[in-house]
């Protein structure tokens, strides 16, 4: 397994390596899925923690406020699993590729 934060820092070493071994590795197609991981990642985190939220005031709120909250819930809800589905697709991707550097 790579140090991946050395991989991001150092990306020509990695690049004369694949060379040298001759592998036929994209090394800047992977810093770019990992940067795709990485943005997906701390989107799913912005909404998981959202909806947590929302989920801690709606014990507080009452009638109309609530129902709206309710239907809001529903969307993020609907959103959140769109995009960890898309995060597990691509986090494999990922996986793959990062255990292909040398």
């Amino acid at each position: 397994m790579i140090d991946l934060s050395d991989l991001r820092a150092r990306p020509e070493v990695y690049k004369t390596a694949c060379q040298t071994k001759r592998m036929a590795i994209d090394i800047d197609a992977f810093l770019a899925l990992d940067q795709k991981v990485r943005s997906a990642k701390t989107n799913l985190e912005q909404l998981r923690a959202e909806q947590n939220a929302v989920s801690k005031a709606m014990p507080k709120l009452q009638g109309e406020e609530k129902t709206r909250k309710l239907e809001e819930m529903k969307s993020l809800a609907a959103r959140l699993k769109d995009l960890e589905a898309e995060y597990a697709n691509i986090e494999a991707d990922w996986t793959r590729e990062q255990l292909l550097i040398p």
